[in-house]
């Protein structure tokens, strides 16, 4: 059975199939089954007024949740777009009202917000505004940084420099931590997302169990494209875009949690850190383990001046036994700090990659 969501300011639709209903109430007016189906229509879903408000959202608080529901082997709940590409999940609230920072002699800018936000875009790049880029006071700012003043009211004021120097001609808050919420709590989400744009986020997407995200765009994330990548995940057939903005920010983070992950067929595109980041959360950990990497096309990394330059596809085990990946049949492009990186992971199949321009690279392999 089919449920359409109206776009964001529809008051009914025309699809013909089930009741429309509002995405924002979807868990409490539908009780999906497995081998339902939900049918965004074009349009824009965002969270409004976010910035009306005066404390950040919660953490739990998303554009889209669906880590309520469960589909079962061989009957998936899936959420596609009616149109390919045409149903945006967007996170990103406007930042407007920006002024010369007066009495600092580089170009800083500032407007005042109700709090302090997760990520920052401006000018359709990554700013941070947490410890990583956060400067110390005005007269240390440099390309690419922020730095928060806190007044008796409870507001703050917040000056950026940007990457090129640039005044701010549009801006977004990133006031979620996640876009899309996949991050299922119990083992057998089994739940699909297709065709769908994922944008404007601190993270796009929380990857949980079984999950399957294909033909998607994520892009221009703050933090991370996908985070997540738990047991039984696929991400495939998808543009990952225009993430993050330090070296610690990266395409897909799968860490301590991740086993029989599927990685293919996807576009890594100007990512700061690692564009398929495979890592060990901790000592003693024998995750993540068998991960599928085939067929990937990894561009050219943002390499921001003053930061550390990004990876292809990093492998990292932790202490244990972690590995048995498969990373076969992908290109790596461009300017990277390394290509492909392989530490303390062991049992891994690793063939037929290709490395085009990475003369940047230290190492293709290590």
């Amino acid at each position: 059975e089919s449920t359409p969501c109206p776009g964001p300011n529809a008051l009914r639709s025309d699809a013909k199939q089930a009741e429309t209903v509002d995405i924002r109430t979807l868990q409490e007016k539908v009780n999906l089954k497995p081998g339902d189906e939900v049918v965004l229509l074009d349009g824009v879903y965002s969270v409004e007024d976010v910035l009306a408000r005066k404390q950040p959202p919660a953490k739990s608080e998303a554009v889209l949740r669906a880590s309520f529901i469960q589909g079962s082997p061989g009957e998936p709940i899936v959420f596609r777009a009616a149109n390919r590409h045409q149903a945006i999940l967007d996170g990103g609230a406007p930042v407007t009202a920006w002024h010369k920072t007066p009495d600092v002699a580089a170009p800083v800018y500032h407007c005042t917000l109700p709090y302090q936000p997760l990520g920052l875009l401006v000018n359709g790049e990554s700013m941070a505004t947490g410890h990583s880029r956060h400067a110390d006071s005005l007269d240390k700012m440099t390309p690419g940084s922020s730095f928060f003043q806190q007044h008796e009211n409870g507001r703050f004021t917040l000056h950026v420099r940007t990457w090129n120097d640039q005044p701010p001609r549009e801006a977004f808050a990133c006031c979620h931590d996640v876009v899309l919420d996949a991050n299922f709590p119990g083992d057998e989400g089994r739940v699909v997302f297709e065709g769908l744009v994922v944008r404007r986020g601190q993270q796009g997407i929380g990857l949980g169990e079984r999950a399957t995200i294909r033909d998607c765009i994520i892009r221009d994330m703050a933090n991370q494209g996908i985070a997540g990548g738990r047991r039984g995940a696929i991400v495939e057939d998808c543009v990952i875009y225009n993430i993050g903005d330090t070296g610690n920010h990266h395409g897909i983070y799968c860490s301590g949690h991740s086993e029989d992950v599927i990685l293919r067929r996807n576009i890594w595109w100007r990512i700061a850190g690692g564009a398929l980041h495979i890592y060990s959360g901790g000592v003693g950990v024998d995750l993540p383990a068998r991960i599928h990497v085939e067929y990937n096309l990894i561009g050219p990394d943002k390499a921001y001046p003053g930061i550390r330059g990004g990876t292809g596809i990093y492998l990292y085990g932790g202490s244990r036994w972690a590995g048995h990946h498969r990373v076969v049949r992908n290109i790596v492009i461009g300017s990277h700090e390394r290509a492909l990186p392989i530490k303390n992971s062991h049992f891994n199949r690793v063939a037929n990659n290709v490395f085009l321009a990475t003369s940047r690279a230290r190492k293709s392999v290590v």
